[in-house]
């Protein structure tokens, strides 16, 4: 299922949030297991600060979590986890709270989490009802989304929800401007057909798009031989074209022509660093060139 960049944002962010959930009850669970074994709390306790400092980090974490998935956790529950922020931030300060206070504090914030976890799931459930309601009812040709699908899997799978993402968007533009269905399959195809292109500038970005052009180039400047059997094919199908043009007498600028060329060629090859091969080496190159 394609989501919209939104769509795709809330869902991540409400992934997030659950995981977060269980790293909270993962911290929480250890501190109890470590407060066990301390009868008496100090504020020199490196352990117990870790882990309060921990949870407060995960609190915090799931705050934003939460925001950016929609949900909006009461007051209440708000205050009842802030509490473990509050018994960091003393353990951090002079005050040393009693062991029972913490465990207290501990109780208080497994009953939060266990809410905001239903909370969280109601939402995920809700979102992927909104996201099954969308298909059923979107203007979006079931064709024209069905080849994206099956287009993006030409990409490498990092890259498929994003640009998955940005063409259903695009579709979802067309169909609210009323395109026809015919429309819709056409744009799709379209993005088919530039979908290689894209694969390949994916797999390797740092690429230049005239890089073949350039090996080819280069492949030409290291011989005499074929220097001069580009410059002669140039050279001669220009005399031909001339001659046709504006008779013979022209014929004696391609003398000229050619040493323009050939000075031309040997400035390249100062530029691009090319050393010509002797003889012996042309007959074990190979083109295209694969350096």
């Amino acid at each position: 299922m394609i989501q919209t960049a939104e769509e795709s944002s809330r869902s991540e962010a409400l992934g997030h949030a659950h995981a977060l959930l269980g790293k909270l009850t993962d911290a929480i669970v250890h501190l109890r297991k470590v407060l066990q074994h301390k009868p008496a709390l100090s504020g020199t306790d490196s352990e117990v600060r870790l882990t309060l400092s921990t949870i407060s980090d995960h609190h915090f974490d799931l705050h934003v979590a939460l925001t950016r998935a929609d949900i909006h956790a009461s007051d209440i529950l708000e205050t009842r986890l802030s509490v473990l922020d509050q018994l960091q931030a003393a353990f951090e300060s002079s005050y040393e709270p009693s062991r029972l206070e913490l465990i207290a504090a501990l109780d208080l914030a497994t009953e939060v989490i266990f809410e905001t976890r239903s909370l969280v799931r109601a939402s995920a459930a809700a979102h992927l009802d909104a996201l099954r309601q969308r298909d059923k009812t979107s203007p979006v040709a079931r064709k024209a989304s069905t080849i994206v699908n099956l287009t993006m899997h030409v990409l490498p799978a990092r890259h498929r929800s994003r640009y998955g993402e940005e063409i259903l968007s695009e579709l979802h533009e067309l169909a609210k401007a009323k395109a026809t269905g015919s429309m819709q399959i056409y744009y799709a195809l379209r993005q088919l057909s530039r979908i290689w292109a894209l694969r390949r500038t994916l797999a390797n970005p740092a690429a230049h798009p005239l890089e073949p052009l350039i090996r080819a180039t280069c492949w030409a400047l290291s011989s005499e031989i074929r220097t001069w059997l580009v410059i002669g094919t140039v050279t001669l199908s220009a005399l031909i074209d001339v001659v046709m043009e504006q008779g013979w007498g022209s014929a004696l600028l391609a003398v000229p022509t050619a040493w323009v060329f050939h000075r031309g060629a040997c400035w390249l090859r100062t530029k691009l660093d090319i050393t010509v091969i002797s003889g012996n080496q042309e007959d074990d190159e190979e083109f295209p060139p694969t350096g």
